[in-house]
């Protein structure tokens, strides 16, 4: 990806424990023009404030207290109908968290500490195809590390 990506306005909801990790989220992605954010520090508060706001993506950690981002996916995956494209952060990618994270259809992982062209790659892929786009330049850490197996 050349240059910084133009993605619509769209409410996303950043789920982190860290502010400093929501903030540089947020920040990265309003550089690309996302204007409207909601945040959540726990599992428990994803899932309420996701059922509550219908936001167009989420963003989420795999290490959230109280429920792990995986287990927040499992969750909202059970409400009938939806659909709302998921992006994992973490810090420790391995093969189980990927099979476990494809299992409960999590769009995309991408891995901490951020970078503006890893984040904007993932949520490019996501917003231009609504699924994982494997021919973008930057191969997403998913495939990278299904290939790795």
């Amino acid at each position: 990806m050349i240059g910084t990506p133009r993605f619509p306005d769209m409410l996303v909801l950043v789920a982190d424990q860290s502010e400093f990790t929501r903030r540089i989220v947020r920040d990265t992605l309003r550089i690309a023009g996302v204007k409207r954010f909601i945040d959540a520090a726990d599992g428990p508060s994803v899932i309420k404030t996701t059922l509550r706001s219908g936001p167009d993506m989420l963003i989420l950690s795999d290490d959230l207290p109280h429920l792990p981002g995986i287990e927040v996916a499992r969750a909202l995956r059970r409400v009938p109908n939806f659909q709302v494209p998921i992006l994992l952060m973490t810090a420790q990618p391995s093969p189980e968290l990927i099979d476990s994270a494809l299992d409960v259809g999590i769009r995309d992982m991408v891995s901490k500490p951020l970078t503006h062209s890893a984040l904007w790659t993932r949520v490019d892929s996501i917003v231009k195809s609504g699924r994982i786009d494997w021919s973008k330049g930057e191969m997403p850490l998913m495939r990278e590390l299904l290939r790795r197996r």
